[in-house]
């Protein structure tokens, strides 16, 4: 979660000090844009990430009103004279937050890409703003770096080609974050209660960004 954005005290939640960050990226990490925010009850507030040597390649959501649920996909992926790619039976979903409640959606990357980005759709609530839905921008894989990571086409590329996932035009009040040339490595999520009039009790995930292994973009629709 960004700078001033959120800090627990309990399970109440305020505007964070300057000084203060919740959930920070590890050294080499930045950190893309943050949708959603603001004072709530938080029952959580950390990173997702997946096993170490597998990327996340997909997600899982549960959506309804608001995204009440989120999961990874994470997968090996294997490079082979230029060509990078994972196995959907290789597929693992864990590092989830939020309640699996309403209706529910997975949406995979083409097996040849990696998740390098996310658009998320944000609503108004009282003291701040909630993610309402999510969806992934999908890099393709060019290749597995010393340090691990996975890279990707660049955005800024115009030869290359991200999907996003599922596909169609960016929503209204839409908020926006990819990893320039590399795969991402973490959610950043903030997992709050339902306020009055959201839909009832439970848990919502009020927060997200993304941690990318190197620079980040800004705007991507």
């Amino acid at each position: 979660m960004h700078r001033c954005a959120l800090v627990l005290i309990g399970l109440l939640a305020i505007p964070a000090a300057a000084e203060e960050i919740v959930s920070a990226p590890r050294p080499g990490e930045m950190e893309t844009v943050q949708a959603g925010g603001g004072t709530a009850r938080y029952a959580f507030v950390g990173a997702l990430r997946c096993p170490d040597g597998q990327a996340i390649v997909g997600v899982r959501l549960a959506e309804g009103p608001l995204l009440n649920f989120l999961e990874l996909g994470c997968a090996p992926i294997a490079c082979d004279g230029g060509q990078c790619r994972w196995r959907v039976a290789s597929v693992v979903w864990s590092a989830a937050a939020g309640d699996r409640t309403g209706r529910e959606a997975t949406h995979l990357c083409p097996a040849g890409a990696a998740v390098a980005g996310y658009r998320a759709s944000v609503v108004p609530l009282p003291r701040g703003s909630a993610v309402a839905s999510l969806s992934v921008q999908c890099g393709p894989v060019t290749g597995i770096v010393p340090s691990g990571a996975v890279a990707v086409g660049p955005v800024s590329d115009p030869r290359v080609t991200r999907v996003m996932v599922p596909a169609g035009r960016a929503p209204e009040n839409a908020v926006a974050g990819s990893c320039r040339d590399r795969a991402a490595v973490a959610f950043s999520v903030a997992v709050a209660s339902y306020a009055a009039g959201t839909g009832g009790q439970g848990a919502h995930v009020r927060a997200l960004s993304m941690f990318c292994p190197g620079l980040v973009d800004e705007g991507i629709r």
